[in-house]
């Protein structure tokens, strides 16, 4: 979104411009910007609180893989009173998502459930914003069931591969209390001393590369009876565990009725939803608005949340996808595919009211073209042999950097071929200056 300022060559993230994706963390080539570290807060929480639970992200199947009793031990093992799957609020969304389905709108309804679209459609398509569906994310959804299974008073923490969490639990105010990353959960367990093992390949704490978390396993050593273990509580999640895969909400609508399902589709990568919502847009003002989709699940990760910016896990897509949906499989293969008659109680009894994102409260400014050409000129791009668009400022054309120097999140030493013809000229002059003879020759002539 361009949200990144340049102040006397430094970076700074701009907020009211961010939709809080976590791309340039992952792009950053000297890893300059950083994830917010909430684990001290998650562990004053801890403190503080009778009774805190664990809200994990269906993903931790392909994070964790094959390691989902070893991974909840060492979750209790930290101080949490239980653990329970974001899944089990998903149960409830996708009962309202189906109620929505059954009428008829103008526009069609895009999913609420990713945190970094909601922030994309409030700040850039406030058109659009009515598109949102008035139901709370899996993540509010479950806090408030965790709420109302174990007391107003307990604290809530979500565990998963999402930045934009983060952000949903500052504005969300208890639902959850801290949201944490993958990643900062590994480096709990390393500063823990807590390891997993992956049981089909034990190893030794000597092995452990202790320097990359992503390169191990953590082994927990059980207390007391070795068969003592702990499980999700109240329940484990059944189909809705597909929530972490591109269309996985969709595959949970209406009991997999195709029929209706042939009015959704599903959209994952911030470029493809931003290009989505510009043809909603485009679409819904002309002749075939009646072809539109009447529901939009949009991810920002591309592949869905398996591929989010808070994971550790290096493996491919393919694999983590496969990993997943043998996951799911499971879940069904135990019987769990359907709500039980607890979650639909209280999907009756909690009134989900949707809480739109603060929007910008003001546009901002679009310069004119004469004062793009006006800046152009006065960054030495005066003709077109001089406007390469090599996108070296970070920019995708050199119009759109003209037009980011002229709101002041650029500056002009961002332009590579300015700098390389400021230091030509100045070579050229020192040349010209200098009392004596200068050949110069390159490897051809030696």
């Amino acid at each position: 979104m361009k949200a990144i300022q340049v102040q006397q060559g430094s970076a700074v993230v701009v907020h009211d411009r961010c939709i809080f994706c976590g791309k340039c963390v992952d792009v950053c080539p000297v890893k300059a910007k950083k994830i917010r570290n909430d684990v001290s807060e998650a562990q004053e929480l801890i403190k503080r609180r009778k009774s805190v639970y664990v809200s994990l992200a269906p993903s931790y199947a392909a994070e964790f893989p094959g390691l989902e009793q070893e991974l909840i031990d060492a979750l209790h093992s930290l101080g949490f009173t239980g653990v329970s799957e974001t899944a089990l609020g998903a149960e409830v969304v996708t009962q309202q998502a189906n109620a929505v389905l059954k009428q008829s709108t103008k526009y069609p309804v895009v999913s609420s459930a990713c945190p970094t679209v909601v922030e994309a459609i409030c700040k850039y398509y406030p058109d659009l914003s009515e598109t949102l569906t008035k139901i709370r994310s899996p993540l509010g959804v479950h806090s408030a069931m965790l709420r109302e299974w174990y007391g107003e008073d307990i604290g809530v923490v979500f565990i998963g591969p999402c930045v934009s969490k983060k952000l949903e639990a500052d504005r969300s105010k208890g639902f959850p209390n801290i949201a944490l990353t993958f990643r900062e959960l590994h480096d709990w367990f390393s500063s823990a001393g807590i390891r997993l093992h992956d049981k089909s390949s034990l190893r030794t704490a000597a092995s452990i590369n202790t320097a990359d978390p992503a390169a191990y396993w953590f082994q927990i050593e059980p207390e007391g009876d070795s068969d003592s273990t702990h499980a999700f509580v109240p329940y484990s999640a059944g189909e809705t565990t597909n929530y972490a895969l591109e269309n996985g909400m969709i595959s949970t609508l209406a009991g997999g009725d195709v029929r209706l399902q042939d009015r959704t589709a599903g959209v994952s990568g911030i470029h493809e939803v931003l290009d989505t919502l510009d043809g909603i847009i485009s679409v819904c003002n002309s002749s075939e608005q009646d072809n539109l989709p009447a529901f939009f699940e949009m991810l920002s990760c591309r592949g869905g949340c398996i591929n989010g910016p808070g994971c550790v896990s290096t493996t491919a897509h393919m694999i983590k996808k496969t990993i997943s949906s043998r996951h799911v499989r499971s879940r069904l293969k135990q019987g769990q595919s359907k709500p039980n008659e607890a979650v639909r109680e209280i999907g009756r009894n909690i009134r989900f009211e949707y809480q739109p994102f603060a929007r910008l409260d003001e546009v901002f400014a679009v310069p004119a073209g004469y004062q793009i050409e006006k800046a152009l000129k006065k960054l030495g791009k005066t003709h077109d042999h001089d406007r390469l668009d090599c996108g070296g400022c970070g920019y995708s054309s050199c119009r759109e950097f003209a037009r980011a120097y002229l709101t002041g999140m650029a500056e002009p030493e961002m332009c590579v071929t300015k700098m390389r013809k400021q230091a030509q000229s100045k070579v050229d002059m020192l040349l010209r200056t200098l009392p004596m003879g200068v050949v110069i020759v390159d490897s051809g002539y030696l």
